[in-house]
């Protein structure tokens, strides 16, 4: 879906950048990375190259990504976590991928779709709350009995961000947006709409808007 490791050409401009944020927040490196599966590939769209966790960093939780482990991510309590205000520092990195879907709009081919991305509320809420990449994300699933009242909280918190980030990619170029929520199979069946549904048709619902 994106330029991904087996890419010669992708492997050798990461490896210009010390770490993943830096090359995610490169507006060079963007454009490159988006546009290279589309040229070597011939495929009919192109998806923005960016990350689900961006937004714990425009939140201000300390992230990292670690060869071999993955995403690690600041040890915060769900209170805390829902305490967060975006930084307005960070949001200027940001603005780096909304500057480079304009330059790629123009660059790619009028009849192929560029895609722009977000991660589902509830996966994100995953990385947040475990502190890193899992496959059962125990401390996450947890919330949903225990502090369910505040993880929906949480969940809205990042609803609201997740539109914006969207809304931003649409005014910026991107005709199709979507939203991975990689993370669904988790929810325990009787909770898909409080913790999946409700919150991915609250982004929906705001976007139209």
């Amino acid at each position: 879906r994106q330029a991904g490791r087996h890419l010669p050409e992708y492997r050798k401009i990461r490896s210009k950048k010390k770490n993943f944020l830096d090359f995610c927040f490169d507006k060079k490196s963007i454009v490159e990375a988006t546009l290279q599966p589309v040229r070597r590939y011939k495929i009919d769209c192109a998806i923005i190259f960016c990350d689900i966790l961006i937004v714990p960093y425009i939140l201000g939780q300390k992230i990292s990504f670690v060869k071999g482990e993955g995403p690690l991510l600041e040890d915060l309590t769900l209170a805390k976590l829902i305490s967060l205000k975006p930084l307005s520092e960070k949001k200027k990195d940001l603005q780096n991928t909304y500057n480079a879907i304009k330059d790629i709009r123009k660059k790619l081919n009028k009849n192929k779709s560029l895609i722009g991305f977000c991660g589902g509320p509830w996966t994100v809420a995953c990385y947040m709350i475990n502190g890193k990449g899992d496959t059962k994300f125990k401390a996450a699933i947890e919330k949903i009995s225990k502090e369910k009242a505040h993880l929906i909280k949480f969940l809205d918190k990042l609803v609201d961000l997740s539109v914006t980030h969207l809304y931003q990619q649409y005014i910026s170029g991107c005709d199709t947006l979507m939203i991975f929520e990689s993370w669904a199979g988790l929810v325990p069946k009787k909770e898909f709409k409080d913790i999946l549904i409700d919150p991915v048709n609250k982004i929906i619902g705001k976007l139209k808007s």
